[in-house]
């Protein structure tokens, strides 16, 4: 017989795996195939997290680079950078304009106000004032008999000796007007916030030094203010103290007044917005820049400004302490810290020039060596975990194992303890013994990010499973003293409410928020703080977890926890006298030595059936 093999080569089809990029790259990124594989490149404006310019999916992904952090200079000395998604925005600085249509070419040039209000007819310094342009903005000149309080890009006014009182005029006008802009609805950009904030600033400047007392207070719904004016012909001294809806200033007039020349006067003036925290409850680019990917940030007080009359209040020489109160009465903890951040220009927090001095669960105090608009944000961080509470977690779960696997099985094949009872312990124990297994060996395991969900979805399944059978233990034992004759509960029930309700449950998680399982450190799904009372004692311990100085009730908890298989094979087994008793039966067979052959020859073979048969009649098959 002849036999022809042919030899011919099988092409198999190149899958491109670029077809469907989203899921190969992500949206910011783009797909290369290449033969049997691919490999993903950032677009402009982005890079790989992992650094290395090729990557797959499953090996890194594209984050945004802040061009404007990285290149301070990048629009140059006279404008402002402001980072966006992929790319970033330049605007010429106050005083500066620019022809350029491309906003990340800026070529910001002086613009001079004075010859513009001319062209115009307009008069930007009143009657009685002199337009004089200086680099990126102008001032006023004022005749005799005439000034602007300081504020050199006021209108010149008459003096006004007499003043105005703060229940009319101006002042009054100033802080309706504030109400009309943040009543309707909370300002939804940062720079909106930054004009409105300079714009009450400037206000405040001009107004404060033409009140009438040396102390006014004025309130509406949106804001508060504190107005403290000093008048003679020597600079006033001594400590000054303000105090503004939830916050309070301390400084002194030597600050307030300044090195330069004096014209009179010193004014120094607190103003609180009561809900402008909601509007710049987000622009942390540059904290978040500074810190971890994993810290978050929250606005926690009302957003306060200082004002004083000193034009040079960049760098002072005397720092300047403000007291605000907290949002909510929340002490520090290791995962949450408290910031004090003034509002930049540009249209973000900063903690430049400010520390915290103390800070308690009420109040935090902030020294700053500028001044600005303030606030204290509440930094939160991921908790790293102690290395103590992991090895007695880790020995408490490897007894624990141990121990449920002898409980199982003496569930199993312990036949003088069957029942409906003892089934529900024996899937309990291997529900517990599943979730110990995963979470022992998969909750450090943070990559692959696949691997990590699924850890993550079985434990939630087994955990919830077993608050499922303890709960049918529950019902078990209710059913035994109402019931008495009438207590078992069919296995097909127990099966499908035991492990089906969990599945539901997961599936439902799974569906709604698929990227819920899995975090950065942890691939553990937190479930209803509610269920803890299910499991008995030892879960109720986990409610103190949220409460203040928790060392020793953290210690409690991961004990009593890791060690629940430890505790159900002592009050289930070790306890019980039918299951010692098969225990005891069962060593005395492994234990008992067996007799030689030898010594069974030397005896008659009556006398050898004879004594079988004996021992026949005494030693019966053990249940186990």
């Amino acid at each position: 017989m002849l036999i022809c093999v042919w030899n011919i080569p099988i092409q198999a089809d190149n899958i491109n795996e670029c077809d469907d990029v989203q899921q190969a790259c992500g949206s910011n990124a783009d797909c290369f195939n290449t033969a049997g594989s691919y490999f993903c490149q950032c677009k402009d404006g982005f890079e790989n997290k992992y650094e290395t310019p090729n990557f797959t999916g499953a090996h890194g992904f594209c984050i945004d680079i802040n061009e404007c952090n990285k290149n301070p200079t990048i629009c140059g000395r006279l404008a402002h950078c402001k980072n966006q998604m992929g790319s970033y925005m330049c605007s010429c600085s106050y005083g500066y304009d620019t022809n350029a249509t491309n906003s990340t070419t800026m070529n910001c040039k002086e613009k001079d106000e004075c010859e513009e209000a001319a062209t115009k007819g307009e008069k930007i310094c009143g009657d009685q004032g002199t337009c004089r342009n200086v680099d990126g903005k102008y001032w006023c000149e004022c005749a005799n008999g005439y000034s602007n309080y300081g504020n050199k890009q006021t209108p010149c006014s008459r003096l006004n000796c007499d003043g105005f009182s703060a229940g009319k005029g101006p002042a009054l006008k100033l802080l309706t007007a504030t109400e009309q802009v943040l009543s309707p609805r909370p300002l939804t950009d940062s720079q909106s916030v930054t004009r409105l904030l300079g714009t009450l600033e400037r206000s405040i400047l001009l107004i404060g030094p033409q009140l009438k007392g040396n102390s006014t207070n004025m309130g509406t719904t949106e804001t508060d203010v504190q107005i403290k004016v000093q008048r003679g012909k020597t600079r006033p001294t001594g400590p000054v103290h303000l105090t503004s809806g939830n916050a309070s200033l301390s400084t002194d007039w030597e600050t307030a007044a300044g090195t330069g020349k004096y014209p009179g006067f010193a004014m120094a003036a607190l103003l609180s917005y009561k809900k402008l925290e909601g509007s710049v409850n987000g622009s942390f680019e540059e904290l978040e820049e500074k810190g971890s990917p994993e810290t978050s940030f929250q606005v926690f007080s009302k957003v306060v400004s200082v004002v004083v009359s000193n034009p040079f209040t960049q760098n002072l020489s005397r720092s300047v302490s403000i007291t605000l109160r907290h949002l909510q009465d929340t002490e520090e903890s290791p995962g949450l810290l408290y910031m004090c951040a003034y509002w930049k220009e540009s249209g973000a927090w900063s903690t430049d020039g400010c520390f915290q001095q103390q800070s308690n669960k009420t109040h935090t105090v902030c020294v700053c060596n500028h001044l600005s608009s303030f606030a204290v944000l509440m930094a939160l961080y991921p908790i790293e975990p102690s290395f103590e509470l992991e090895l007695v977690t880790k020995i408490g779960l490897g007894i624990s194992l141990l121990c449920l696997a002898l409980s199982i099985f003496t569930f199993k094949f312990c036949r003088s303890i069957q029942g409906t009872r003892t089934t529900i312990h024996l899937h309990l124990c291997i529900c517990l013994f599943m979730a110990d297994l995963f979470f022992l060996a998969g909750i450090s395991q943070v990559k692959p990010e696949a691997g990590c969900r699924f850890v993550a979805a079985m434990l939630h399944f087994f955990f919830l499973a077993v608050f499922t059978w303890m709960l049918l233990e529950g019902v078990q034992l209710y059913r035994m003293v109402v019931l008495v004759f009438n207590a078992t509960i069919r296995p097909l029930y127990m099966y499908v409410t035991g492990y089906g309700t969990p599945l539901v449950i997961v599936l439902i998680s799974a569906v709604s928020r698929p990227n819920g399982y899995g975090t950065e450190h942890q691939a553990f799904t937190v479930t209803a703080v509610a269920q803890m009372c299910i499991l008995g004692l030892m879960w109720v311990f986990g409610a103190f977890l949220f409460q203040e100085g928790t060392a020793v009730m953290a210690y409690i908890f991961t004990i009593l926890n890791s060690l629940q298989g430890t505790l159900i094979f002592i009050m289930h087994c070790l306890l019980s006298k039918q299951v010692r008793e098969e225990y005891a039966l069962l060593l005395s067979c492994i234990c008992t030595p067996q007799k030689r052959y030898s010594d069974f020859s030397s005896t008659n073979p009556s006398s050898s059936q004879s004594q079988g048969s004996r021992s026949g009649q005494h030693t019966g098959e053990s249940p186990i």
